[in-house]
């Protein structure tokens, strides 16, 4: 896995379906879900599974299919491919934190305020 970056996106993508699968499952826990709905946080949740899941294995399988429909042993650049995964693997992680980051602040203050104006507000129909 040290030599094939086509590999690690595949790997990686795996690593997030599986924090995707866990923190869906956490997300549908009814405290959970009070705090986290109309927040970021839950923009992160998709986006880890659209930019972690899909992106990673869409691109390690175009990259492992590309070379073999042009009967190549294996990618032109891999450099470029070693590139790609150094450069989107921390990105995302990046993106994706900082979501789950802002949306359980958000999430707080949404219960106090909604707990302060005792009724609905108009933004999220708490």
């Amino acid at each position: 896995m040290r030599d094939d970056a086509t590999l690690r996106f595949m790997f990686v993508a795996a690593a997030f379906y599986g924090l995707l699968a866990f923190e869906g499952s956490f997300l549908a826990i009814r405290p959970v879900n009070t705090l986290s709905r109309c927040t970021d946080w839950t923009v992160g949740h998709v986006q880890s599974g659209t930019l972690g899941w899909l992106a990673m294995i869409v691109f390690g399988s175009l990259y492992t299919l590309v070379p073999h429909l042009a009967g190549q042993d294996g990618m032109r650049w891999p450099r470029a491919v070693e590139r790609h995964f150094r450069l989107g693997v921390p990105a995302t992680l990046v993106h994706v934190v900082a979501m789950w980051n802002a949306g359980v602040p958000q999430g707080l203050m949404w219960r106090t305020m909604t707990q302060v104006a005792r009724g609905p507000t108009a933004s999220c129909n708490r």
